[in-house]
């Protein structure tokens, strides 16, 4: 795996600038800031000098509002370069998976191999989907960074990918949901099983990990946050046993507009 110098993160972030260059900030926390400048690690639509070589650049959507859908070409033509993800923000992925495109959400994290290898003393820009998921679309928003590549290889360590990066020891799936949990608006607030921000105690199960489950809604016509948080203490929450696995559904009203759907965010959980 690409480490090292050939190992990079990657920062992209969406902004607004004022006259004088400072950054725009929103005037309220449920106002959307989509941006028109795309900066990467802060700097607007920068280029990055690589060598003909695999890369590992480690992908973070840091924008207040916007979400990408990123894809790679080179310069002078139009078919898509493949990347190789190898990780996510729960670590490394079972096995690399290639792609020609990879949707990023706000606070998202994927890990990309590119291989610059065919490509020499050529350019290739890492763009952005045109009208995707709603986001405002600006007239250099499609691009995000370019990557010019050399002609010279300094160092082949690390200059592959293992078949296989992670071992999950995951046990039988079931198949039945274990909670259910519907999404519905009234009176101008989300709801959750008809509650509102810590209205009902989950039940207790079996001993082991402890998942809290917390409801809760951040003022009117915004989303809720469905907030998982895994304990190792004795406290008395909903309890489930060591490598179980529950199936949770999630129902969400056909009366739901684009704009009104809730987003449930859970960190470090692989899904299958």
């Amino acid at each position: 795996m690409p480490k090292g110098q050939y190992d990079i993160p990657l920062m992209i972030a969406s902004r607004y600038h004022q006259s004088n260059g400072q950054l725009v900030s929103p005037a309220g926390e449920d106002d959307a800031l989509y941006g028109d400048v795309i900066s990467v690690n802060s700097q607007p639509w920068p280029f990055l000098n690589v060598e003909p070589r695999k890369y590992r650049f480690r992908l973070l959507d840091a924008s207040v509002s916007r979400s990408f859908k990123v894809y790679l070409v080179a310069t002078g033509q139009s078919a898509r370069v493949p990347m190789t993800v190898v990780a996510s923000d729960a670590g490394l992925v079972s096995s690399a998976v290639n792609t020609t495109s990879l949707v990023l959400g706000i606070a998202e994290r994927w890990d990309v191999v590119i291989d610059f290898a065919p490509f020499v003393g050529r350019n290739l820009t890492l763009k952005n989907e045109r009208d995707f998921m709603g986001n405002e679309d600006y007239a250099a928003t499609d691009r995000i960074i370019q990557f010019r590549v050399g002609s010279t290889v300094t160092s082949t360590a690390g200059n592959s990918v293992p078949a296989v990066l992670a071992g999950h020891d995951l046990p039988d799936p079931v198949a039945s949901p274990a909670h259910t949990f519907r999404f519905e608006r009234s009176n101008s607030q989300w709801l959750i099983n008809g509650c509102v921000a810590f209205d009902k105690q989950a039940p207790s199960r079996t001993k082991g990990y402890h998942l809290v489950w917390a409801l809760l809604t951040i003022k009117t016509e915004s989303w809720p946050i469905l907030n998982v948080e895994i304990l190792s203490n004795g406290s008395s929450r909903t309890n489930l046993e060591v490598g179980s696995i529950q199936v949770r559904s999630m129902l969400i009203p056909e009366s739901c507009t684009d704009h009104l759907l809730p987003t449930v965010h859970v960190h470090l959980v692989d899904f299958m």
